[in-house]
């Protein structure tokens, strides 16, 4: 190496890669594909089990959130490889939120189930047997 010559780049990176760049407009094609199945709405569903006080049978109740859907979320990563609608949610920013809280909060987890429809649950941290 010659004296006084630095090891630095003297020419910037680029901020997007000329790879994304090309490939931007499949990407765009799959969340249009996630946004017109959403229709705009959070896609994450609860399955609940509830009883009435009538009939005393419990009936299972499917609660999809109502709130406006604002994020993607890749389910399965990574992500540029997993890149189709199916593994793709659309979901509100409070579940958004949930899916990278913590385990003592109760972390959500989606998975896709392959025909665009999602499992979601929350986790919670398992008691300590010895506290």
């Amino acid at each position: 190496m010659k004296r006084g010559s630095s090891l630095r780049r003297h020419v910037r990176l680029a901020r997007v890669s000329a790879k994304v760049r090309r490939e931007r407009p499949e990407f765009d094609a799959v969340y249009r594909r996630v946004d017109q199945r959403s229709g705009g709405r959070c896609e994450v569903e609860f399955d609940i089990m509830r009883s009435t006080r009538r009939d005393r049978l419990f009936r299972r109740i499917y609660s999809r959130c109502t709130n406006r859907a604002v994020d993607h979320h890749h389910c399965v990563r990574p992500r540029r490889l997993n890149h189709v609608a199916a593994k793709i949610a659309h979901v509100c920013r409070r579940h958004h939120d949930d899916v990278s809280a913590s385990f003592q909060n109760g972390r959500l987890y989606i998975e896709p189930n392959g025909d665009e429809t999602f499992t979601c649950y929350y986790r919670f941290k398992p008691e300590h047997p010895f506290k």
